[in-house]
């Protein structure tokens, strides 16, 4: 069966994707008709919905201005296609591998479940292919039918990041989307832990944004690393006035942070030391982001529209 798929990236600046469109065009691509558009510009959503609805392709497949996919990604989603009533399928986002510490502490934080939760399929690759949802899947690497992308209106412009969550949740594609642990692409860890927080607040904020739009109690476990980062910033208090036993949490906390990593970590023994630490600033990013969404949305009201792209540019490079 004969079919075409249209690769589509964002980016906000075209000249810093060469790297990863060498790889990108360099898939593998039996029986399958492919185009590559890249959309330029500064608002994620905006510029996805417009690639889009310009693409020529029956199938969208997402990535991001770093994903770098495995040779076969095409492959393997065109036999998930042949074989599967498809609407919307995804897999996981691998963290690069890396020599540096910042690099080996992101592999063991976005490969351990004490890390990422229930998100742990989106950074691992795990199990068989399967019917699944927005918890598992990441926009990073995601395949939509074009029809049901744009009958269902697309991505949310009032939402980034986020956005493919919000989606999966509206659209009825229940019992059509599929996991596959054997699409894979790779991105690069954030190099410093700066980025590294400031990556994990937004996802923070923004998966607080779409909680509040969506109205979704079963979502409300996502603010837990809130209530965590409270915690964080009382541990001075307690100290001060004595209360030993409130420290507890922190203690296993740290305990059970180190168990995670020693089953992950092959060389570099002693990152197992500081992955309580790296650990506990992701989970506080996280929960501080999600306490940043609560005071601009729930309580101030703020409105939830993204400023308008200041530009858009549209390439065809295939």
């Amino acid at each position: 069966m004969q079919i075409k798929i249209s690769v589509l990236i964002i980016c906000k600046n075209i000249l810093k994707l060469q790297n990863v469109l060498n790889e990108v065009l360099a898939l593998e691509n039996e029986n399958i008709e492919w185009e590559v558009l890249v959309g330029e510009g500064d608002n994620p959503s905006e510029q996805r919905n417009l690639l889009a609805y310009k693409a020529s392709g029956d199938w969208l497949l997402f990535l991001d201005d770093d994903s770098k996919p495995s040779k076969n990604l095409l492959e393997v989603y065109r036999k998930l296609i042949e074989t599967h009533h498809v609407f919307i399928a995804g897999g996981p986002s691998l963290v690069e591998k890396s020599n540096g510490m910042v690099g080996k502490l992101s592999q063991i934080f976005f490969g351990s479940i004490w890390g990422v939760g229930p998100y742990l399929s989106r950074y691992n690759s795990l199990g068989e292919t399967r019917i699944s949802n927005e918890r598992e899947l990441i926009l990073c690497n995601m395949l939509v039918q074009r029809e049901f992308f744009l009958k269902h209106g697309g991505f949310c412009s009032d939402l980034y990041p986020n956005e493919e969550n919000e989606f999966i949740q509206r659209s009825p594609a229940n019992g059509h989307t599929f996991y596959i642990p054997q699409a894979v692409v790779v991105r690069p860890a954030r190099v410093n832990v700066l980025e590294f927080s400031e990556q994990l607040f937004n996802y923070g904020k923004g998966r607080f944004k779409n909680i509040y739009m969506k109205k979704n109690f079963g979502d409300y476990i996502f603010v837990a690393p809130a209530f965590f980062s409270l915690y964080l910033l009382s541990i001075p208090f307690l100290v001060m006035y004595s209360q030993i036993a409130l420290l507890l949490p922190i203690v296993l906390y740290i305990v059970l942070t180190m168990y995670s990593g020693l089953s992950r970590i092959k060389d570099f023994k002693f990152l197992v030391f500081l992955s309580p630490f790296f650990f506990a600033l992701g989970h506080f990013s996280y929960g501080f982001g999600v306490w940043r969404g609560v005071f601009e949305y729930a309580i101030m009201q703020k409105n939830l529209k993204l400023n308008s792209a200041s530009f858009i540019n549209v390439h065809q490079l295939k």
